[in-house]
């Protein structure tokens, strides 16, 4: 452990301002120290709580959510026997632990900061000049829209050439002819392009009828922002999570098997948090132009609703199913080892990518059967049940790998952290607080980085900056 002085001025390196907590710990102490962990960020605040409170004093929350600003921190506060007392912090918004910790736990770290897994890095194949014509009548999308919207305003021209310049891609003419009447805003109707008035849902005998509506909120075509929330990072909040992330071919090749796409337009948002997109780099299946839909509790990818704008306008949707679900794919790109499932290691097929071993009681999974795996990306081992950790090294395509606090600690000593990682999971119960950034910082200084400072603020002493 290393230590330098920091010259942080902000209200977090300032002891007093811990003091309601330390307060609530202190006459918990007995014969061994007492610890309160937890995370502050604006507007959000958990921890461990104190003894029989679950939450942190109010005159302390209301401080930190006035000190924290736009960080995200987790925290331990200590007070030792004697009366001793010391509080750690961790500013978790660095790119190198971006999402990935949780309630006063580091679960991971980034090691090439702005990387991402494989599924959302996969290049997009030239199918479009062979793609089938979906439908899309710029005359009718314009009628639509107008009759939907009569007041709005559209787009210019000018503003429609500037998108098709900045994505790369020419737009369908039926979106081009939906902005030229309807720049943004909602558009709420029922399939056939009929508009929903007030009046019409405050008849009473419309009721039935309104349960075909649907709606969208178009979002300019010039707001950045506004589509920001569809790109990769936002989808998939981090790499805990994204590295887990698969893609079932669509069956019928009309979706390319990717993560993301720079050829997916996002147009509208669908109010639940979700995203609709034309796709302008079509599978050989699909058509330019299709409509293709971004759940908000879908990370990955996208499922198809309809050939063009124009047809999803005319349908409300699709008739045909627009998601394929291949469970026997699905079960060969991720197996999971465990007493749960009753699926070993011999079950991973040539063409696996996500390796889960968890759950085990009575046996112990030796790794040397994956060695040399040529698809293997992301490998999770939440327990202490392996033997041939070194065969990890001998995976080529290995990105991701999550171990417990044990089994990194082994592998970093013996000095078979694969070197294709490009972030770490850090999974299990750890000893301390302290023991997840450690190992986090051995990981970062193997490649040569710069590790992660923890603040220690101490009564009667200036802040220091920790290096665990």
């Amino acid at each position: 452990m290393t230590s330098a002085a920091t010259g942080n001025d902000s209200v977090l390196s300032t002891f007093d301002g811990w003091r309601p907590l330390l307060d609530q710990l202190a006459p918990t102490v007995r014969d061994r120290p007492v610890r309160c962990v937890g995370n502050v960020s604006a507007g959000a605040c958990g921890s461990t709580g104190v003894g029989d409170a679950v939450s942190l004093p109010r005159n302390l929350t209301d401080y930190l959510f006035g000190a924290v600003g736009d960080l995200d921190i987790d925290f331990c506060a200590t007070v030792f026997p004697g009366n001793r007392a010391e509080v750690l912090i961790l500013d978790t918004t660095t790119p190198q632990l971006r999402a990935m910790a949780d309630l006063g736990s580091v679960e991971g770290v980034v090691l090439v900061p702005g990387s991402l897994p494989e599924p959302y890095r996969r290049p997009v194949q030239r199918f479009a000049e062979h793609a089938m014509f979906g439908g899309g009548d710029p005359v009718l999308t314009e009628s639509i829209i107008r009759e939907v919207r009569p007041d709005a305003v559209g787009a210019t021209e000018a503003q429609l050439d500037a998108a098709e310049a900045r994505i790369g891609y020419p737009l369908p003419a039926d979106v081009r002819a939906m902005y030229r009447v309807a720049a943004e805003g909602e558009v709420l109707m029922l399939p056939g392009g009929v508009a929903v008035t007030p009046e019409m849902r405050d008849d009473p005998a419309n009721e039935e009828r309104l349960w075909d509506a649907f709606d969208f909120f178009i979002i300019p075509v010039d707001d950045l922002d506004g589509r920001a929330y569809a790109a990769p990072l936002q989808r998939m909040t981090s790499w805990r999570f994204g590295a887990g992330e698969v893609i079932s071919p669509d069956p019928l090749g009309r979706i390319q098997p990717v993560g993301a796409s720079p050829a997916w337009f996002v147009f509208a948002a669908d109010g639940s948090g979700g995203f609709y997109a034309v796709d302008l780099e079509p599978g050989p299946g699909g058509c330019v132009g299709q409509v293709l839909h971004m759940d908000r509790d879908q990370a990955i990818g996208a499922t198809w609703v309809a050939p063009s704008l124009t047809g999803f306008l005319v349908g409300g949707g699709s008739d045909e199913p627009g998601h394929f679900y291949d469970e026997d794919s699905e079960e060969r790109l991720v197996i999971r080892v465990g007493d749960h499932t009753r699926r070993w290691i011999s079950d991973v097929a040539p063409q696996t990518e996500v390796l889960h071993i968890n759950r085990l009681v009575d046996r112990t999974v030796d790794l040397r059967a994956t060695a040399g795996h040529p698809r293997l990306r992301t490998v999770s081992i939440t327990e202490d049940v392996v033997t041939g950790l070194g065969a990890l090294r001998e995976l080529p395509a290995l990105e991701y790998l999550e171990l417990t606090p044990n089994l990194w600690r082994s592998m970093i000593a013996h000095g078979d952290v694969p070197a294709t990682l490009l972030a770490a999971g850090i999974e299990g119960p750890a000893a301390s607080f302290e023991e997840p950034i450690g190992i986090a910082n051995q990981l970062l200084r193997l490649r040569g980085l710069p590790p992660v400072p923890v603040t220690r603020l101490r009564p009667g002493a200036a802040p220091d900056l920790v290096y665990l």
